[in-house]
């Protein structure tokens, strides 16, 4: 991550210094932090993915798809009631990767704005059945929140979901290796 955010900023990666929001989230420590660089990391199993854009906030996440017994029990306590509806009403076999992509989304949410997953994962909504475009729903409380932010969804490898999310509906995703 270092030498990804030095490369941004034209310095070497020794040079990159962070510091933490209230709730642990990294940001770029002046004088690098004065260039509006953003950035936010995730990682499952062997697996990073690292956003950066400037001038707005981002949220990423990838999850390893795995055999979880227990997922209803999971999206209960973490998604929205209306994702847990939406959940039950996809066919038994789609499932899991529909939690898995849920999951993700919320979570790039809550990155971006700094909480994590036990920053409030109940009060928003995000799309998740197979065929919906991934999307931040609704914000409750919120009206406008939700058409601040873009999501994205991207699958980096077999077996991994992932999703990006920033503000506003004018930036273009750009992949690296």
């Amino acid at each position: 991550m270092r030498r990804i955010l030095a490369s941004y900023c034209e310095v070497s990666a020794a040079e990159v210094r962070f510091t933490y929001g209230d709730h642990g989230k990294p940001e770029l420590a002046t004088p690098q932090g004065d260039s509006g660089l953003r950035f936010n990391l995730s990682h499952s199993r062997g697996l990073a993915l690292c956003g950066v854009t400037r001038e707005r906030l981002i949220g990423v996440d990838v999850e390893r798809i795995r055999a979880r017994s227990n997922i209803e029990r999971v999206a209960e306590r973490f998604f929205s009631t209306a994702e847990n509806a939406a959940l039950r009403s996809i066919p038994r076999e789609q499932q899991r990767e529909a939690f898995f992509r849920c999951w993700t989304r919320k979570e790039a949410y809550l990155k971006a704005q700094g909480s994590g997953v036990f920053g409030g994962s109940t009060g928003f909504d995000v799309s998740l059945a197979p065929e919906e475009p991934a999307r931040l729903q609704r914000v409750h409380g919120a009206p406008d929140e939700a058409a601040r932010w873009t999501l994205r969804d991207l699958t980096p490898a077999a077996s991994f979901v992932a999703a990006v999310l920033a503000q506003g509906t004018d930036w273009k995703l750009r992949l690296f290796k």
